[in-house]
């Protein structure tokens, strides 16, 4: 009976696909689902591309601009940072100042950047010391650190210039400096200088959701297209 009445169907019926045996595949509802899957796809990659590169504009994360007296010292020098709030930061670049009619950038020599103050002397310090993030070398008044080196929000970070300076001091105490090659020590006073960087690419928890919910909608069409093919329908 069953044979009969398959062998009364219309052969022709595009709702008897089933992997090519009785009728050729739907090739119109196929395109569809790729062309649904095929958008889905990029629209994951669109929010998660959004999302995770919000703004990247550098920013100046910290600064202090007080000093214009002139006061300047010529020993190694240096200053003890707080970052704010926000961030974290990548890209970073640093500078002190010095005055001469209006305040200049200035670097030379290497800049350290430790997560806890160095008690060596000023020229024993290196990379090895515990708390090293990071080290970059003067160039154009500028100290220009590697990509991949961040700061997190309200964290204290320690910058030593190991190389003997005459920069500017304003006002506020989170100034050190070394005298005489000695370890570094509080100055009293604040070494102007500004830390500069962009905001680092984090994903935002929304983007995540988001995805995973395109990443589900792709899913659900791809199982979809699996159940027509494994289970057609053949007509009553």
């Amino acid at each position: 009976m069953q044979a009969k009445h398959l062998a009364a169907l219309d052969a022709s019926d595009p709702a008897l696909t089933y992997g090519g045996n009785l009728h050729q595949p739907n090739q119109r509802q196929n395109r569809r689902y790729r062309h649904m899957a095929g958008i889905t796809f990029l629209l994951s990659v669109a929010l998660l591309w959004f999302g995770t590169t919000r703004a990247m504009a550098d920013v100046i994360i910290s600064s202090d601009t007080s000093g214009i007296s002139g006061s300047t010292s010529y020993y190694p020098q240096g200053d003890i940072i707080t970052t704010p709030a926000g961030g974290p930061w990548d890209d970073l670049t640093f500078n002190f100042y010095f005055y001469n009619g209006s305040l200049n950038p200035s670097a030379s020599g290497d800049l350290y950047i430790f997560t806890t103050p160095v008690t060596e002397n000023v020229g024993s310090i290196s990379s090895s010391d515990p708390g090293f993030l990071a080290m970059a070398s003067a160039s154009g008044n500028l100290w220009t650190f590697a990509t991949g080196v961040e700061l997190d929000p309200d964290t204290t970070y320690y910058f030593y210039n190991t190389t003997a300076s005459s920069d500017e001091y304003g006002s506020g105490d989170a100034g050190v400096y070394a005298p005489l090659g000695g370890s570094f020590e509080p100055a009293g006073l604040t070494v102007d200088y500004s830390l500069a960087g962009d905001v680092a690419a984090v994903p935002e928890p929304g983007s995540f959701s988001l995805l995973l919910m395109a990443i589900g909608v792709l899913g659900l069409v791809a199982g979809g297209k699996n159940l027509r093919r494994n289970h057609p329908a053949i007509g009553t």
